[in-house]
């Protein structure tokens, strides 16, 4: 049955934006599920923006590349997401962790060890850090460190470019720049900004009213009524085909955390603050 539901879920990037909205609103507690469908939604419009006019540097065939990775990226994070949260659903009717079956799912050891000490802590932020950092290297082992450097020097050129936007309604529109994100401790520290972002007092009411108030299409249309985005279409109309239908084997990939300096990861967890004004930014409108 899940593996059904997950097949129609990943239909395409819309879908698994919407699937990661419903674990929000389901599993408040798993602060992890809202960030997820702020990168989804982010991902969409990067993926759009390849046919807009901003994107004239590039060629067309480079075109195609950077939207079978963001495609790529996407699909692998929400097929290891997409078991972890259903398995932590079924856990909490069931009043029992479901450990063996993750492991049968392929969840990686870390993210087991951590689904523990979250079952028995309820430490909210320390689980949003770590599926943060399982996600950014486990994405790092299965695909991004296997590009060939010209495609992944393209890839982080775009990601530069691109940021992370935090749209709020009738509000500020925040933006996190991101640069050196070949180096996947860099990308956990951009998205642990954005979560305490998303999460800030400040903050949290309106991205929460944006996030499951707009309906998301993959166009920077969703957020930005002064749109120079020029023919920044819907995801479904700029690629119609742009789905995963081979399913991912994780049997055939090494579990990331047996051969990674534990130390180094166990520093990636540290508090992180931040100044809302900071990422505002004054050079779009909503």
């Amino acid at each position: 049955m899940m593996e059904w539901q997950f097949s129609f879920h990943n239909a395409d990037n819309i879908s698994r934006t919407k699937m990661y909205d419903a674990f929000a609103r389901k599993l408040p507690e798993i602060r992890y599920a809202r960030l997820a469908g702020l990168i989804s939604r982010n991902t969409g419009w990067a993926m759009t923006d390849l046919l807009t006019k901003k994107k004239r540097w590039l060629s067309e065939a480079e075109k195609k590349q950077l939207a079978w990775i963001y495609e790529q990226i996407s699909h692998l994070i929400f097929y290891d997401t997409y078991y972890q949260l259903s398995l932590y659903s079924r856990s909490k009717r069931k009043g029992q962790l479901l450990l063996d079956t993750m492991s049968t799912y392929g969840v990686s050891i870390f993210m087991q060890q951590e689904w523990l000490r979250f079952w028995e802590g309820r430490d909210e932020i320390r689980l949003l850090h770590a599926a943060i950092i399982h996600a950014q290297f486990m994405i790092q082992h299965r695909l991004l460190g296997r590009l060939p450097p010209q495609l992944m020097r393209i890839w982080a050129k775009d990601v530069k470019e691109n940021g992370m936007d935090l749209p709020t309604s009738r509000g500020p529109l925040y933006h996190i720049h991101m640069k050196q994100v070949h180096d996947p401790t860099k990308r956990v520290k951009y998205l642990k900004q954005t979560a305490s972002l998303l999460y800030h007092p400040h903050i949290e009411w309106g991205a929460y009213r944006f996030l499951y108030g707009v309906e998301p299409t993959g166009s920077r249309r969703d957020y930005l009524s002064c749109c120079n985005q020029g023919n920044a279409w819907p995801l479904r109309i700029s690629f119609p085909k742009c789905k995963t239908n081979i399913p991912v084997k994780h049997t055939h990939y090494r579990d990331w955390y047996g051969h990674c300096d534990v130390q180094k990861i166990e520093r990636l967890f540290r508090p992180i603050s931040v100044v809302p004004k900071m990422y505002m930014n004054k050079n779009r409108k909503q």
